[in-house]
């Protein structure tokens, strides 16, 4: 199985699409300048990777579902994967050392980002917690209305009698202020008896 595996990643070196100026094959190597793929060490997913970053590099990105038109072929290359594609290689080329810092960076970069330079506004961040704050507290706000709607309802009749007797007595202030300083003459029946 090993010998297999050695002669079909010769072959593969050998008929990949680059000629020998750029590969290298001293002393038993499988190695492509030009791919920068080592046909000997890289796993069978690395090659495919560079493979399929090699074929992407070569066109131009597409629109979901647009075909490229030649020699009576029609490729349809779907814009995700051209996007995981980008996304891993950008991954691939941070260090690991790096990484850390790189995180902490964003993490930091996240934390202090304002929609601009001039204002006190909150963070993005800052603005998102305030959110999420809000949110919560009014659904335990809700919840705890559902809970007390009996005295809620009644604190609110409450409030509403004790409203509309204000604003009747205040009506009836300013009608008989307006009928005494108008010398106005009312009569007024109440269940029946009149009143001058």
């Amino acid at each position: 199985m090993e010998e297999e595996n050695r002669k079909l990643r010769f072959l593969l070196w050998l008929n990949h699409g680059c000629s020998f100026p750029v590969l290298y094959g001293d002393d038993g190597e499988m190695q492509c300048n030009k791919c920068m793929i080592d046909f000997k060490r890289n796993s069978v997913e690395e090659i495919e990777d560079l493979f399929k970053r090699r074929a992407l590099l070569s066109i131009k990105p597409l629109k979901e579902g647009e075909l490229i038109m030649g020699s009576e072929k029609k490729i349809e290359i779907p814009t995700q994967l051209i996007e995981d594609v980008i996304r891993s290689e950008m991954i691939r080329q941070i260090p690991e050392k790096d990484r850390d810092k790189l995180i902490k960076s964003v993490v930091e970069h996240a934390m202090s980002a304002k929609k601009d330079s001039y204002s006190d506004t909150p963070t993005f961040f800052q603005q998102a917690v305030n959110n999420m704050i809000v949110e919560e507290a009014t659904k335990i706000f809700r919840e705890w209305l559902d809970n007390n709607r009996e005295v809620l309802t009644k604190a609110l009749f409450t409030y509403l009698n004790a409203e509309k007797q204000k604003r009747m007595a205040q009506f009836c202030k300013n009608l008989i202020d307006n009928i005494n300083k108008y010398q106005i003459s009312v009569n007024l029946v109440l269940d029946g008896k009149k009143y001058d």
